[in-house]
């Protein structure tokens, strides 16, 4: 499988921006703060979480058809040696995913926490 440069610099971006939104959700969702830290997200990640939200939400009709083509690309044969039935699960819920993140990024506000 081959990427030309414009699809790989978009899939290493929309990689970076993703996990630097699960570290923001993870941070501020987090349970394990002592109860003198304010739990309340800030205005600066209010601000970070919506300008990575947009950009994701932006971008995804671009990212989308490159995620699809990863998972065309891949060998999706069953091991004989592993419970088939949880593989052929496992295997249609990747197949059918065509849309991997949209629920993190959509669904989740900060204003909820």
């Amino acid at each position: 499988m081959v990427f030309s440069e414009t699809e790989i610099e978009l899939i290493e971006e929309w990689a970076e921006r993703w996990f630097t939104l699960g570290d923001l959700l993870i941070q501020t969702i987090r349970t394990d703060k002592p109860d003198t830290l304010c739990r309340k997200p800030s205005q600066s990640d209010e601000l970070r979480y919506e300008i990575l939200r947009s950009w994701l939400i932006d971008n995804e009709p671009r990212f989308l058809p490159l995620w699809k083509k990863y998972v065309e690309s891949q060998d999706w044969s069953l091991d004989i040696h592993e419970d088939l039935i949880q593989q052929i699960h496992e295997t249609e819920r990747v197949l059918h995913n065509h849309n991997p993140f949209h629920a993190f990024y959509s669904a989740c506000h900060f204003s909820r926490y």
